[in-house]
């Protein structure tokens, strides 16, 4: 059993209602008593970690995201030392993310999906260019606003790109059904263009409402999928898409990394210049 904190007060921080739960303990909103606004701390739950190796992955994941300035991206005020433990205080966001969106909704309309994945781009080319990956891109980690301004979200399997050998870990992490296949086998073989085969399977999901998966197929078999590259165009869940953007999405989640955009810019560059309509064929003569 988790302690129930909602209504208490921890350090100047009123905590007033749970926001989610990962791997590493629980995201809550909060009141800063100090500040008077509403922020987001992501309380790390110790019973999870008995034996402390979660613990510099959670300090990491802070400072991470203290290196990070950019309107797309969540905000860190601070990481500290609470009455229950270490915590991060975060930018609170208002609003949905893109995975309950597109459950809500089905796939997203040409415009929007363009707009909402260029600040993605964005965001992650600042990221890569500050020597951070993400290495968890999916649409649960995409806050949107109401004004669907983007922010992401859950630094936690996020790395330097430059790690000591003793930094790098050989645990898989991340989700599967969004890891590139270099990441199967270890999270110490991604680079940004791991990030970029995420952020594209994330987009083949807004663009069709789905996963390019069986709803029964085993993980063994998305495995294989993945590993072999046998992933349906989009086009076969939606028709009618523009071709620019259905070559845009199977570049992006190329087995090959070498294959994908050099760039999470040149990836946003190439989506700036996609149509969002398809033009009308033309009529066969009698």
């Amino acid at each position: 059993m988790e302690p129930n904190i909602i209504g208490r007060t921890i350090d100047s921080y009123q905590i007033l209602d749970v926001l989610g739960r990962g791997g590493m303990g629980i995201v809550y909103r909060a009141r800063d008593l100090m500040l008077d606004k509403d922020v987001a701390v992501k309380m790390m739950d110790a019973r999870l970690d008995p034996e402390g190796r979660l613990l510099k992955r959670f300090q990491e994941e802070a400072r991470s995201l203290a290196r990070l300035q950019h309107p797309n991206l969540v905000a860190i005020y601070t990481l500290r030392e609470s009455q229950l433990g270490l915590c991060i205080v975060m930018e609170f966001v208002k609003g949905k993310n893109l995975s309950d969106i597109i459950k809500e909704s089905g796939a997203l309309p040409l415009s929007r999906f363009k707009r909402i994945f260029v600040q993605c781009l964005n965001a992650l080319e600042h990221a890569h260019t500050e020597g951070i990956i993400h290495r968890d891109i999916k649409p649960s980690n995409i806050m949107l606003t109401d004004q669907d301004v983007v922010k992401i979200t859950d630094f936690g399997l996020a790395k330097r790109l430059d790690p000591s050998p003793n930094a790098s870990t050989v645990l898989a992490g991340g989700t599967l059904y969004y890891s590139p296949p270099e990441q199967l086998d270890s999270l110490a073989n991604v680079d940004y263009r791991g990030d970029i085969y995420s952020l594209g399977m994330t987009m083949y999901e807004a663009l069709t409402g789905k996963i390019p998966f069986a709803d029964t197929a085993s993980d063994f078999r998305i495995r294989q999928a993945i590993v072999e590259g046998n992933i349906p165009s989009p086009e076969k869940l939606r028709p009618n898409l523009p071709d620019d953007i259905v070559r845009l999405v199977m570049k992006s989640i190329h087995k090959d990394p070498a294959r994908r955009f050099r760039s999470a810019a040149a990836m946003a560059e190439a989506l700036e210049n996609c149509a969002t309509s398809v033009a009308p064929k033309p009529r066969k003569r009698a």
